[in-house]
């Protein structure tokens, strides 16, 4: 039980990376 919330929450985490990544991206491609 631990061990899945525990991969759950780092997938999350994944997530939110990823996105922030692509945010810096579509930033540098607008200047």
């Amino acid at each position: 039980m631990y061990s899945e919330l525990r991969s759950e929450d780092s997938r999350v985490h994944n997530d939110a990376a990823i996105e922030q990544v692509e945010v810096i991206a579509e930033e540098a491609v607008r200047k």
